[in-house]
C-alpha cells in the first residue's frame, strides 16, 4: 500500500463509516464543530513510518491484495 492508498482509505473510512456515527452520538460526544469521530494516520502507523509495523495482513485478509487468491 502506498501513501496515496492510505490517504484515500482514510478519507473513505471517515466519510462512509465514521460520518454515520454522528447520527448515533449525543451532542456532547461530538467534536468541537459538531463533527463525528475521525480516523487518522496514527491509528495504523502508531508512530512508525511503516503502518502496522510493516507486518503484512494479506495472510489474514487476502482480499486486501486486490486479486483473488489462487
Amino acid at each position: 500500500m502506498t501513501a496515496l492508498n492510505g490517504l484515500q482509505m482514510t478519507r473513505e473510512v471517515n466519510a462512509v463509516y465514521l460520518e454515520t456515527l454522528k447520527l448515533l452520538r449525543a451532542a456532547n460526544r461530538l467534536g468541537p464543530l459538531s463533527d463525528s469521530p475521525k480516523a487518522n494516520c496514527g491509528i495504523c502507523h502508531q508512530g512508525v513510518s511503516k503502518s502496522l509495523y510493516d507486518q503484512s495482513k494479506l495472510k489474514d485478509v487476502p482480499e486486501l491484495g486486490g486479486k483473488a487468491a489462487s
